[in-house]
């Protein structure tokens, strides 16, 4: 609630100081904060809105789609948007969910292929932000392969970097993944205490 608020600080600013061509940044973030609390309808229309003023509301919007079972056409656009990526840091803010896109369309070499590419941009660069988000598309891709074990060594170095950071929501979504890996190992209790866990953080 308060990043929302202050991201319509962010906005009113924009627009008051540059216009309402400089809000779509502003724009796309109160999406993002609408989509990651389950309110789709005004995370749909704020990404609408930040089209509208010229900022590409990727990958947000896809994402979305995908929860609203799309993936098709959150495939497609993850990839228009990566083609047109000008840099690897514009590049890099995508490829996390077009790794989530591929597996959920059980495109797993292709995503297999997206996840080696983040890993090299996360090495290239050394940012902690970006090696946790490449060992958790990793990690997923190992799950969907039938690697259990690399999935949870994987996950576990995301989650303590998350940790790290002081990133709760992020730590919190590892921990779901953390979970899936040890039931796939068949540590039913471990698998329990995660998901405990990561419920617990993401209702606070």
């Amino acid at each position: 609630s308060e990043a929302l608020r202050e991201a319509q600080c962010a906005r009113e600013a924009l627009q008051k100081s540059y216009g309402p061509r400089a809000t779509g940044p502003a724009l796309y973030l109160q999406g993002e904060i609408q989509r990651l609390r389950g309110e789709v309808a005004a995370a749909d229309e704020l990404y609408r809105e930040a089209s509208q003023v010229g900022f590409d509301p990727q990958p947000g919007l896809s994402l979305l789609r995908l929860a609203q079972g799309k993936g098709d056409v959150a495939l497609q656009a993850l990839r228009r948007a990566v083609t047109a990526a000008a840099d690897p840091l514009q590049k890099v803010r995508l490829l996390p969910a077009l790794v989530q896109a591929g597996l959920a369309l059980s495109l797993v070499e292709g995503a297999a292929a997206t996840a080696r590419e983040l890993s090299d941009i996360a090495e290239k660069y050394g940012s902690d932000v970006l090696r946790a988000q490449a060992l958790g598309a990793q990690a997923a891709v190992d799950l969907a392969q039938g690697r259990p074990e690399a999935a949870l060594g994987g996950s576990r170095r995301a989650f303590e970097i998350w940790q790290q950071l002081a990133v709760p929501y992020w730590a919190a979504r590892t921990r779901l993944q953390l979970a899936r890996a040890y039931q796939a190992v068949g540590d039913a209790e471990g698998a329990a205490l995660e998901l405990e866990a990561a419920r617990s953080d993401l209702q606070r």
